[in-house]
């Protein structure tokens, strides 16, 4: 039992000992990567870290952080091409534009750049609705639902597609009560006004009295 125990010592030290000796040898890669990141190299960044091998005692933390470089070069990807899309103008356009840059993570600092577009994007997309609305209301909603939930102009387009909805279907007119005909009114009621019983009868008085 005591080898195995002094056996287990070993293998712990030994798998420390590795672990500084992988770090000593790649953490120099991953401290360019940072730099070159740093830089706004985004792409050499990512190669400097790639070089540190699978399963070795930084590879984690390496991965991690090419992750987070691949992200942001999409996210610059999607926000130039957002911003080429909508020069177009067009209403399909202006939605891709915004589907686009509204990839853009909310951590990333393109977002001081993404948010405005959205929203300038947002009300040109609106206008360009108002505009339709004034002889195709379903055309002037379909474009009103693509402005992002982001997008200033969100809110105050689906108020605009609520009430266009509302002129597209109004509800039922409300059927007037009808009033009671005037000789419905003026006739006389036997439940409320009972007639007077005859005086002038004796035996229907004597059955009416049956004491006297």
């Amino acid at each position: 039992t005591r080898g195995r125990a002094l056996y287990r010592e070993a293998r712990q030290k030994i798998g420390n000992w590795t672990r500084q000796i992988q770090i000593i040898e790649d953490q120099p890669y991953l401290d360019q990567a940072r730099e070159l990141a740093s830089s706004g190299n985004l792409p050499a960044a990512i190669s400097a870290a790639q070089q540190i091998q699978p399963g070795r005692a930084l590879s984690g933390e390496a991965q991690a952080a090419v992750g987070d470089w691949q992200g942001q070069i999409q996210a610059r990807q999607n926000w130039r091409e957002a911003q080429q899309i909508a020069l177009q103008g067009t209403p399909d356009a202006l939605a891709e534009a915004m589907r686009l840059a509204d990839r853009v993570p909310r951590s990333s600092p393109l977002r001081g750049q993404v948010n405005p577009a959205l929203s300038e994007w947002g009300h040109r997309l609106l206008i360009i609705a108002q505009d339709k609305a004034r002889y195709d209301i379903p055309g002037a909603i379909a474009i009103a639902k693509q402005i992002r939930r982001r997008s200033d102009a969100y809110q105050e387009a689906q108020a605009q597609i609520a009430e266009w909805n509302r002129i597209l279907n109004p509800p039922p007119p409300v059927e007037p009560t009808p009033e009671p005909s005037p000789e419905a009114s003026s006739a006389p009621n036997s439940t409320n006004n009972p007639q007077p019983l005859p005086t002038n009868n004796p035996q229907l008085l004597r059955n009416l009295n049956p004491t006297n």
